[in-house]
């Protein structure tokens, strides 16, 4: 979240900021205020890489250039002649295998292929500013170009293995397909998906989230590449959406979606286990491992104990740390669009019509604050006072409901019925 500001005390946006801090210090206190200010959203975005053209001319011979001319030219982008090229002089995407970077200036249509080390780094850094993008094709190279200082909205991991399914993510990124337009058949990563899948959605190009996540070793997780867009919010939103259509066209009876900067305690698996064993016997269309932001719109419907947790029944929930959904619930995720909503996707499933939430107290899972938002741009730390207060609200929340039940109610079990599917034609 931001806080808006104005430029006098008269104006809207002056009224509108002030009750948005009443707001967030009556939630989440002073610690909350001084997380907005100390870890704010960034005020600059990530540089904007352009569609790259429809046909595209690749400078470099060997297995690198063939394997890329023709992973672009099966995506609708082929590769011209140099002859070609001459021909027709207008604009064109130039891509360039292990260019010499000290050689000459490249400008804002070349894209810069690295299949080797690069023997001078602040040349690269220096032609950064100046091209494109980036390609690094091998991820444990990455994390040096970033500490480098090479904006993370220029470089894009392509690896020789995934050229395919990284070129399409490129091609999403760079906005030469759609965020609208994004199909999850062209991402391998999603298809052969098991009954109940369990996929964390993480950006090859930000390895440590990725390498926190993998530490964790969480049995039975698939990583999925997600997508990198300006602004981050929209490639997150891709992500989930495209996981949830291919979730429904597997015929998944439910699905745990997660992103890679969760944490997950020691009885993660046990409680787990208990979570999955109570959504069979209940009603629900979400189960929320973490909801980031529990406000005064929230109602609490039921409160029970199984295996030793507390289950909450909420009316909504926000936040895509950890979830698990039902055919209904990922029927609406792969519904999102941000061209028609124009919202991230985790305020597009607070949306959700009769949302049945379900939720533990304690929750589930945590966050990781070490870690920086991929969406957001600013440290997770951000996020910590405002999970407290979701949390302790929560929990005043299910004393009042508790107290207010005498007799206490029974466990509500959901009576077996037919399975039905709420995937759309054609996801």
């Amino acid at each position: 979240m931001s806080v808006a500001t104005g430029k006098g005390l008269a104006t809207g946006g002056s009224v509108t900021a002030l009750r948005r801090l009443r707001q967030i210090v009556g939630q989440e206190g002073c610690r909350g205020l001084w997380s907005r200010l100390r870890y704010r959203k960034r005020r600059v975005s990530q540089p904007q890489v352009t569609a790259i053209t429809r046909n595209v001319w690749i400078a470099g011979h060997g297995g690198v250039a063939t394997d890329l001319g023709a992973a672009l030219s099966a995506l609708g982008h082929p590769r011209l002649s140099e002859t070609a090229l001459r021909l027709l002089p207008s604009r064109r995407s130039r891509f360039h295998i292990d260019p010499d970077l000290s050689g000459r200036d490249f400008g804002h249509d070349d894209i810069l292929v690295l299949s080797r080390p690069v023997g001078d780094p602040v040349a690269l850094l220096r032609q950064a500013g100046r091209c494109h993008s980036i390609i690094e094709t091998r991820q444990d190279r990455l994390a040096r170009w970033l500490d480098l200082g090479i904006p993370a909205g220029k470089l894009f991991l392509i690896g020789r293995k995934t050229l395919r399914r990284d070129l399409y993510r490129f091609l999403l990124a760079t906005g030469t397909i759609g965020a609208d337009d994004a199909d999850w058949r062209r991402l391998a990563d999603l298809h052969q998906l098991p009954k109940v899948p369990r996929l964390c959605l993480s950006l090859p190009e930000t390895p440590l989230r990725q390498g926190f996540f993998l530490q964790q070793d969480l049995p039975g997780f698939r990583l999925v590449a997600g997508i990198r867009r300006n602004p981050g919010w929209i490639g997150a939103g891709v992500g989930f959406r495209t996981m949830a259509r291919a979730c429904l066209a597997a015929r998944a009876g439910r699905a745990i979606l997660c992103e890679d900067d969760l944490i997950a305690g020691s009885d993660f698996e046990d409680r787990l286990e208990g979570v999955l064993a109570y959504l069979d016997q209940t009603g629900w269309d979400v189960f929320s491992g973490l909801s980031t932001d529990i406000d005064a719109s929230y109602r609490v419907t039921a409160v029970q104990r199984f295996r030793g947790q507390t289950f909450v029944h909420l009316n909504r929930t926000t936040g895509m740390v950890f979830n698990i959904f039902s055919p209904r619930a990922l029927d609406w995720l792969a519904s999102w669009s941000p061209a028609r909503q124009g919202v991230p996707i985790d305020r597009h499933l607070e949306a959700m019509p009769r949302m049945r939430v379900v939720t533990t107290l304690p929750f589930l899972v945590d966050h990781a604050d070490g870690l920086e938002s991929s969406a957001w741009g600013f440290s997770n730390r951000r996020y910590r006072s405002l999970i407290a207060a979701s949390e302790n609200r929560l929990a005043r929340m299910v004393a009042a409901f508790e107290a207010s039940e005498t007799p206490p109610r029974p466990v509500l079990c959901a009576q077996p019925r037919a399975r039905v599917w709420y995937g759309r034609a054609g996801l």
